[in-house]
């Protein structure tokens, strides 16, 4: 107790040095402080991306590869046909969705038909052909059909694009069990006169085939705002371009097999893994298990993670390259003043020693400063770091957000008409770029900053100990007489 109680005195004898030295500290915190939770910040809101993006890898051809050796053979004379294109098959999707990070499969297919006992209807406005170009319409004749292995994926539906007016979606039975029931617009429905139960017939364009379906679900577009609509160039309107039109129906992808005679053939498979972090893994899985890259792809929205999340892992890297830098300065200034104030207080040492004390107890009173120092310099920094926390992470975010958008990055993904493709709930901007973080302060932050501020202390302790055990009482009362 007489240790602590001279260590507290002469912490007051010395207001200067030791408001200076618990400045210092403070400082070293308060910056600490901030960059951690900066980059706690920062790597949630890219866990925030990646969770947003979702945990989907799509399975699909690659078709830009192919485009570029088609048109590499063309130039050296060679044919190609539709049948070199490679086609996804059920066979290679179930090898693939053996995998432990896969929990659901969806498989999706594509294709079109003619009505043989129903007509196509003027789709108009809100169809994904209304296309205006100067005042002329364009319409695709014929049917669009489109189908999933999971009636909670289709697109449309799940994406709140379409609702259901009457009726039903199909179920996983009825894909399995290659049922033909088909969900249709209700302009369709009212155009052909058909109802819930009621029957059509089809004609498949290649074999003139016929088959026969029952409305199971009939639908409609829901309102699309002004601001959703694009324009792309001469003045074209693209109205609810991920839309299906009037003439779009939704069936078990297993029946549009049968519908465009291409049994076992999909047009792309989705995987959605236990958690978006196993994305690459995957990845690697699928091409150990003998995936062909030439001619297949897996891709999980990279581009655009690559876009929203560049800035915060930006951040995330400036913070800690700042948390690091601060404080390993901190440690050079607190050992250059603890130098200095124990050379200056030799006397006082050079007393103590020869009243008797040991160099412990001398070492102790040090120590018991620079941790008083230390503790008072985590207090500050603590409460400090923690105001300004928020306001820095919102500054050096737009920061780098300005930096990626100067380099148009950032217009990677925008509509023609400015329209961002991606939207989160912390992300608003002309391409989706994040605008805020949430600044995070919590006990794996604290923790840490209180290991640092005793590590500095430490290292302050340190020093004072290494220069007092090398002042001898003699020969220090000598010089000062």
């Amino acid at each position: 107790m007489v240790i602590v109680a001279r260590a507290l005195r002469n912490l007051g004898r010395n207001p200067g040095k030791t408001v200076l030295l618990t400045a210092v500290l403070a400082v070293v915190v308060a910056v600490g402080i901030v960059g951690m939770a900066v980059e706690a910040g920062a790597r949630d809101g890219i866990q925030d991306v990646r969770r947003n993006l979702g945990n989907e890898v799509r399975l699909s051809p690659n078709v830009g590869d192919m485009r570029g050796r088609i048109a590499g053979g063309l130039r050296l004379g060679q044919q190609f046909a539709v049948a070199d294109i490679p086609v996804v098959t059920e066979e290679l999707t179930n090898i693939l969705a053996e995998s432990g990070y896969v929990v659901e499969t969806d498989r999706t297919l594509r294709g079109s038909a003619l009505g043989e006992s129903i007509q196509p209807v003027d789709e108009g406005a809100g169809g994904i052909f209304d296309l205006f170009r100067g005042g002329a319409q364009q319409y695709r004749p014929g049917f669009v059909l489109t189908g999933n292995a999971l009636p909670t994926r289709i697109q449309d539906f799940a994406g709140g694009r379409r609702v259901l007016v009457e009726g039903r979606l199909y179920s996983t039975e009825e894909v399995a069990a290659r049922a033909r029931v088909a969900i249709i617009d209700e302009v369709l429905a009212a155009g052909n006169e058909l109802t819930l139960g009621s029957t059509f017939v089809l004609r498949n364009r290649p074999t003139d085939e016929l088959l026969e379906f029952a409305v199971i679900g009939i639908c409609r577009d829901q309102e699309v705002p002004e601001a959703d609509l694009q324009t792309g160039q001469g003045g074209m309107v693209i109205r609810a371009a991920m839309f299906g039109g009037a003439n779009t129906m939704y069936m078990p992808y297993t029946a549009i097999q049968d519908m465009i005679a291409r049994p076992g053939e999909i047009a792309s498979a989705s995987f959605y893994l236990d958690d978006p972090e196993h994305v690459e893994a995957f990845r690697s899985e699928a091409e150990a298990a003998g995936l062909d890259t030439e001619k297949f792809m897996l891709w999980s929205s990279d581009a655009q993670y690559d876009v929203m999340a560049g800035p915060l892992m930006k951040l995330a890297g400036f913070a800690r390259t700042g948390v690091v830098a601060v404080v390993v300065a901190g440690a050079m200034v607190i050992c250059l003043l603890m130098t200095i104030v124990t050379r200056e207080r030799k006397l006082e040492i050079g007393l103590l020693r020869a009243l008797g004390a040991t160099r412990r107890a001398v070492a102790s009173q040090l120590g018991i400063e620079t941790l008083t120092v230390a503790l008072v310099g985590l207090v500050l920094g603590v409460m400090v770091g923690g105001i300004v926390a928020q306001t820095a992470a919102d500054q050096l975010l737009a920061r780098e957000v300005a930096l990626v958008q100067n380099t148009g990055l950032g217009q990677a993904f925008m509509g023609r008409g400015g329209l961002s493709v991606f939207r989160m709930p912390f992300m608003t901007g002309s391409a989706g770029m994040p605008v805020e973080i949430r600044a995070m302060l919590g006990p794996a932050e604290l923790g840490a900053m209180l290991g640092v501020s005793l590590l500095l202390a430490l290292i302050g302790s340190l020093v004072a100990v290494f220069w007092s055990m090398k002042m001898h009482p003699a020969s220090i009362l000598a010089s000062r007489t």
